[in-house]
């Protein structure tokens, strides 16, 4: 984006028939997207060719990023790679080599390293040129003036999460702080730094290294997995930013929100089972009785029910708890008296009660690749099969890919028929 602009009124660099030209096409209505991403990338070659802003006349150069916190801008690029003979410097280059002058009386060696001087786009210029970019230049960068602006890439505020994002942890006489927390605390301390040496009118060298600091500690509060910047900054240990909370398998996403542990839900190897019909499934009877329904009393099942309920946890069919009309607690029936607890059952509560036969479940195998990798079953003979039938004698079996897969696919299927005549 800052190769697009100009550096001095922040217009983009083309003319205005190029820009009518451009501004039309990306107003076609019904384009599409990648259409869309063709006309941008043209107007950012078109652009990169630019020497001169057509608006001011001011002269451009290539924007390149030195180290991991700086953008500098090489404005004077192509009159230092020129050899011509009879080469004139540029006004603004005859302007920029004297700002040196009093800094080289004072430092004989700098004369040598004036002609690599290059123009710093901090932060604070980068987020001015931004501001003034019109909207019929932000279209032409690809952005919707009206939802987006280009000053919105920048950050102006550091968000702090709540405390129960970045809990301290308690110990013998101490509590040790988050690594959230601890750059904070750094942030805001290096903040008020600077402040008080601007009232105070400290050196610029000294202002400078504190800000470089301060940048990358907010750098590696985002993301502390940039090599360039812990290589300098960081202490032996390596903190954990923002970027690796979310990213990752055992980031938020992956580890927290999709993978995270639920109820209802169970797993176990599978295996071939001949006598199964096509849409049912064999579930065991230990994985039966975790897996619970929760089904409510009315005045058709109440009695089916006190019965499960009467069973309890370890004996199948039974239930695991009950939850009162009205209430958010579960009894547990491991404990207590469960006839008691059947006698009160009452229509409107609930009953978590294991899972039976032409139960409706879910089927996954994983990967779960596409929409049929996850099929609903009917549950079938739970009891018999899970403890006397093939399902327990082949349970220990799996479907194996690869060399060995056919061999081990008919000693399931041979397992499964001696102990259909054994039974």
């Amino acid at each position: 984006m800052l190769q697009n602009i100009c550096k001095d009124c922040a217009r983009i660099l083309l003319d205005d028939n190029q820009q009518r030209q451009y501004l039309k096409m990306l107003r076609t209505p019904n384009i599409d997207n990648l259409r869309r991403t063709g006309i941008c990338k043209k107007i950012n070659e078109q652009c990169k060719k630019a020497r001169t802003c057509p608006h001011c006349g001011a002269i451009n150069g290539v924007v390149k990023k030195i180290g991991p916190l700086k953008i500098i801008h090489d404005k004077w690029r192509a009159f230092n790679s020129s050899t011509a003979a009879k080469k004139v410097p540029p006004e603004s280059k005859i302007l920029f080599d004297k700002s040196f002058a009093e800094a080289k009386r004072t430092n004989n060696d700098l004369e040598k390293h004036v002609k690599k001087a290059m123009d710093d786009l901090n932060p604070l210029k980068v987020l001015n040129l931004f501001k003034q970019v019109l909207p019929t230049d932000c279209e032409l960068l690809g952005m919707n003036p009206e939802k987006g602006r280009p000053e919105m890439f920048i950050w102006q505020y550091v968000p702090a999460p709540p405390v129960c994002i970045r809990p301290s942890v308690q110990q013998d006489s101490a509590s040790n702080e988050d690594d959230l927390t601890v750059k904070l605390t750094e942030i805001i301390f290096m903040s008020s730094l600077i402040r008080a040496g601007l009232q105070q009118g400290k050196g610029i060298q000294t202002l400078m290294e504190q800000w470089d600091y301060m940048q990358a500690q907010i750098a590696m509060y985002i993301d502390s997995s940039q090599p360039s910047i812990t290589r300098n900054y960081t202490e032996l240990k390596p903190i954990r930013g923002f970027c690796q909370r979310l990213k990752g398998k055992q980031g938020r996403f992956r580890g927290n929100l999709s993978g995270k542990r639920v109820d209802f839900s169970g797993r176990t190897v599978i295996s071939p089972d001949p006598n199964l019909s096509i849409e049912q499934v064999a579930v065991p009877i230990l994985v039966a009785k975790n897996l619970t329904y929760p089904e409510k009393v009315t005045r058709y099942n109440i009695e089916k029910l006190r019965r499960l309920v009467e069973n309890g946890t370890e004996v199948w069919p039974g239930a695991n708890y009950v939850i009162k009309n009205g209430s958010d607690f579960k009894l547990f029936l491991k404990f207590g008296d469960r006839r008691r607890t059947a006698e009160n059952l009452q229509i409107g509560d609930v009953v978590e009660r294991h899972l039976e036969d032409n139960d409706i479940v879910l089927f996954n195998r994983q990967p779960s690749l596409h929409k049929l990798s996850i099929l609903s079953h009917y549950v079938c003979e739970i009891f018999r099969r899970a403890v006397y039938g093939p399902a327990l004698t082949s349970s220990r079996l799996k479907f194996v890919h690869g060399r060995h897969s056919v061999l081990t696919n008919v000693f399931a299927i041979l397992i499964t028929l001696i102990s259909m005549v054994m039974r």
